[in-house]
């Protein structure tokens, strides 16, 4: 699926961020990456991917996003600063951010 459509599902249908806070979906720290480098962010900055999963139901993953969380804790990157939505359970289905092919 392309990134456009999957962030849509992200913010519009399933509505992620909202449900994460209001308590309906826990949110866990998969991986963190200290060595940020980008010019767009202050020091400090960190890489996460991060584990949505659905309080009422066990846990179950609901989807995985990537974001760069800002010392002062908002959210950074390019354009929109949300998470970036690699994969999400959507009406019975799992979807995937397509992989870029190298040159």
């Amino acid at each position: 699926m392309d990134d456009r459509e999957l962030r849509r599902i992200f913010n519009v249908e399933e509505r992620i961020l909202e449900r994460a806070l209001a308590g309906e979906l826990i949110v866990i720290a998969l991986e963190t990456h200290y060595d940020i480098t980008s010019p767009d962010e202050p020091p400090g900055t960190v890489g996460k991917m991060l584990s949505y999963r659905d309080s009422a139901n066990n846990g179950f993953e609901v989807c995985r996003a990537h974001a760069y969380i800002r010392p002062d804790g908002t959210f950074g990157g390019r354009g929109v600063q949300l998470p970036d939505p690699k994969i999400i359970f959507h009406k019975g289905a799992l979807y995937m951010q397509q992989r870029r092919q190298r040159e």
